[in-house]
């Protein structure tokens, strides 16, 4: 619904998918952690379509020498939506332990203190803080 409200304010952003056809860090976590995968492939789904179904500029982006004039485009026409399909292939940084927990990884210390308050690691339960 993002979508909706970016058009009916005339938002000048530029939103980019990058379409991996799946939740491919939990795809590899499970993978490794579990060998099989649940729920994390999905369909190389038309983002743009639905987008243009909003009434925004949108366009989706197949081949990588395509790009660079996709971007001119959509800058040109913002609010705008390029729908940039990308291999389900390729590992993130962060696909070493999945989004289910990633505390070393939290970009916000102030965000990593919350959650480590507000759960007692050590003993593995919840604790509210005071």
């Amino acid at each position: 619904m993002e979508i909706d409200t970016a058009v009916r304010h005339n938002v000048p952003i530029l939103v980019v998918v990058a379409n991996n056809g799946s939740w491919a860090i939990e795809v590899r976590d499970q993978r490794e952690s579990h060998g099989q995968i649940v729920g994390t492939e999905l369909r190389f789904s038309d983002y743009a379509m639905m987008a243009r179904g909003l009434g925004m500029h949108a366009q989706r982006v197949e081949r990588s020498e395509d790009l660079p004039a996709a971007i001119a485009q959509a800058m040109a026409n913002r609010p705008a939506l390029l729908d940039v399909v990308v291999t389900p292939d390729a590992v993130s940084a962060d696909g070493k332990s999945g989004l289910a927990w990633v505390p070393d990884l939290q970009p916000l210390a102030a965000w990593d203190s919350a959650e480590r308050t507000f759960r007692d690691i050590e003993n593995d339960r919840l604790v509210l803080a005071p």
